[in-house]
């Protein structure tokens, strides 16, 4: 488990529209042996009125509990080997290190945590699109904003050990786990017009299972 260093935050700030919204900070976080529960890692600094978003990602089928006091957007999405979830929560600033994320007997597992600042009380913007399957094409679905300055995020789980996948020109990539088997990672970019946001090939490489996510985060 650890956090990202806070030369990422500064790097990623680049991201902030000028209406104001801003990636701070990740946490990653993993495991190999199989469990029925996982520790995920938060964000070292967190706020109160913060936006955490969590992409979680197990081997194995059945259903993950939502965490007490996160929300879970988009629903459950299965390959043919795991399965994805989005969660997420307006920060208290007493979260803590860590959240436990159940589920009977799965694993490897992984999971990135992103910190958002200068958001809408109501983030999202329109529903979020999802994408799953296994192929050697990975494919993150068009997701349509309809406020401008929106931040597009994305959000991937491969069930596969490559190296940190490539982002496509204008997305900046953050928060990779490494920590388990499968491989979670946030890939996000500003739209400053709204509009649609087409789907976003991300390179992996070889035939693998996945879990994808597209969300638009409305500014304040």
């Amino acid at each position: 488990m650890s956090h990202s260093s806070g030369l990422l935050a500064v790097l990623n700030r680049q991201n902030a529209s000028a209406a104001g919204i801003v990636i701070e900070e990740y946490s990653v976080a993993g495991g190999t042996t199989s469990v029925n529960s996982a520790s995920v890692t938060l964000p070292t600094t967190i706020n109160s009125g913060d936006l955490l978003v969590m992409m979680f990602y197990g081997q194995g089928t059945g259903t993950v509990t939502t965490p007490t006091g996160w929300t879970n957007e988009g629903g459950r999405i299965t390959d043919t080997a795991g399965i994805g979830y989005i969660f997420w929560k307006s920060a208290s600033g007493s979260e803590g290190s860590s959240v436990t994320v159940s589920k009977s007997n799965f694993a490897p597992w992984s999971s990135s945590v992103i910190r958002i600042t200068g958001h809408n009380a109501t983030p999202f913007d329109v529903a979020t699109t999802t994408n799953a399957g296994a192929s050697s094409t990975q494919n993150l679905p068009a997701i349509t904003s309809v406020t401008d300055n929106c931040l597009i995020l994305r959000a991937s789980g491969v069930y596969s050990s490559d190296s940190n996948p490539t982002p496509e020109s204008g997305y900046t990539n953050g928060g990779l786990s490494t920590a388990g088997s499968p491989r979670t990672v946030f890939t996000s970019k500003i739209l400053e017009t709204a509009g649609t946001e087409a789907v976003y090939n991300f390179t992996t490489g070889g035939y693998m299972q996945f879990c994808h996510f597209s969300m638009a985060i409305k500014p304040a």
